[in-house]
């Protein structure tokens, strides 16, 4: 089962979707959280009818050689537009992460504040 942290997030994502329907393009900030595997992105939604959070896994890399397989059959880690990805250096797996998305094409802003 995966596990994660989105109260203290150790980056996040912006990407851009197209709506199949109408070709409207929307965009959402995923978080970037530390797990039990190298990294899950969760799209943190508003709260559903009962008060609690609503999450959306959009992606998770076990490790390093598991983001690359996927990096190589599909020809890119994220199906939808990547905007933007910040990236927070304190956590141990941020650098190993850091290597995953730079080798997949993406520029990456980093910087450091420690974890809370």
């Amino acid at each position: 089962m995966l596990r994660y942290d989105y109260k203290n997030p150790m980056g996040k994502m912006v990407i851009e979707q197209k709506n199949c329907a109408n070709g409207e393009k929307k965009r959402f900030t995923i978080l970037i959280c530390e797990a039990n595997c190298m990294a899950a992105f969760v799209h943190v939604d508003g709260r559903d009818e009962k008060g609690r959070r609503v999450h959306t896994l959009y992606m998770s890399f076990a490790d390093k050689a598991h983001a690359n397989r996927i990096s190589k059959a599909y020809g890119s880690l994220f199906a939808d537009k990547v905007i933007s990805i910040e990236l927070n250096m304190a956590f141990k797996e941020s650098k190993q992460l850091l290597d995953v998305l730079v080798k997949d094409g993406h520029k990456v802003k980093c910087y450091y504040k420690k974890p809370e």
